[in-house]
């Protein structure tokens, strides 16, 4: 089940009983929130292990009609089919849909992919967001948990924005 903030009215309801001034705090920081995802989402210049490329990227590659690629260039794991194959056969539908309208290259479908999992992460903490306030009834406790949901990937993502930029 797919959550909607938007079923039945609930963001309506999270805001019940707050003043103008707080629900544009709470906006304000999901804005910024969604914002700041997207941009480090573009401008990641690195990767976090090392896996991202050889065990996604590369059995992905393989699976692509346009590549050159071989199995017989994958290591043991694609043989003993010990790795998920969700996140390669994600990119595999990106590139081919990349690819039907002439922009396919690798940094593109890497790109697009980051961004999708970086507002995919956005959209849980937004949603848990709608889901928990609505249960809270002082302001000052929403008002602190829209801070600390909307910003909670984002001290991940400096972390590695950081861990980029001292390679």
């Amino acid at each position: 089940m797919i959550l909607s903030p938007f079923k039945k009215n609930n963001i309506a309801r999270c805001f019940t009983g707050t003043g103008l001034m707080e629900q544009g705090w709470i906006v304000g920081f999901f804005l910024i929130s969604f914002i700041l995802h997207a941009i480090y989402a573009i401008k990641c210049l690195g990767y976090y292990h090392p896996d991202e490329h050889y065990r996604i990227l590369e059995f992905a590659t393989v699976k692509l009609p346009f590549s050159s690629a071989s199995v017989q260039d994958l290591p043991w794991e694609f043989q003993a089919r010990m790795r998920p194959s969700l996140q390669p056969y994600l990119v595999v539908a990106l590139a081919k849909i990349l690819y039907h309208f002439n922009i396919y290259t690798p940094f593109n479908t890497v790109v697009i992919f980051q961004l999708s999992a970086a507002l995919a992460g956005w959209w849980v903490n937004f949603c848990l967001y709608i889901r928990v306030s609505r249960r809270l009834t002082d302001i000052n406790i929403r008002l602190v948990l829209a801070y600390l949901l909307s910003l909670f990937n984002l001290l991940f993502t400096f972390l590695l924005f950081v861990y980029d930029q001292s390679l």
